[in-house]
């Protein structure tokens, strides 16, 4: 806002300096016999000039004020959200033995590396723990559609996340959530993207 505040002013400042400096060359040597009249002239092209160009720049700060608060509308109802999804998804994941997590993490990457069919060998874990992997889905997009909007606001979200779960069991939570998605063709490890930093190094190794 601030940026696009000093960005206006900047520009009705050249747009007086262009109007007055043409006029003020021109007329300089004479400025001193200037009579009622011609200052009366001036402040006509003066007026008639920049009259338009500050209904613009007007038109434009109306509408940056729009965009603005639609801005704010929507990243207030992202982090709702987003809170929201981070509660249903807490309550699935303290239902769920943390040990068929690390047991299912485990199994998915080594099918991974050995180039065997993730889904087949983790067929009944993904079908049992379809509301899992769907709802940190969820909370990760919701995630990033707040980072396109305010990185910021990004971090503090992302902290929330983090701080509700155990970070090494959401990341393997995301491995698992990436290696379904990439099986159904949706996404690749360099399209992916990754919350947990840590789940894409594993699929280094």
């Amino acid at each position: 806002m601030k940026k696009f505040l000093k960005i206006i002013l900047v520009f009705a400042c050249l747009m007086i300096l262009i109007v007055i400096t043409p006029y003020a060359a021109k007329y300089w040597e004479q400025f001193s016999n200037a009579t009622t009249q011609d200052f009366a002239n001036f402040g006509t092209y003066f007026s008639g000039v920049l009259t338009p160009l500050f209904t613009l720049v007007s038109a434009l700060f109306v509408g940056f004020q729009i965009l603005e608060t639609s801005r704010n509308n929507k990243l207030e109802r992202l982090v709702r959200d987003h809170k929201e999804y981070l509660a249903s998804f807490i309550v699935k994941l303290d239902s769920i033995k943390k040990s068929d997590i690390v047991s299912a993490d485990h199994c998915a990457l080594k099918a991974y590396r050995n180039g065997e069919g993730i889904f087949l060998n983790l067929q009944q874990f993904y079908t049992s723990q379809n509301q899992l992997i769907e709802g940190f889905n969820i909370v990760s997009k919701t995630l990033f559609q707040i980072y396109q909007i305010d990185p910021h606001q990004f971090s503090s979200s992302q902290g929330l996340t983090f701080s509700k779960a155990d970070r090494d069991i959401l990341a393997r939570i995301e491995r698992l959530a990436f290696f379904l998605n990439m099986e159904r063709g949706y996404t690749t490890i360099q399209d992916y993207e990754w919350l947990c930093k840590e789940s894409r190094l594993k699929l280094k190794n």
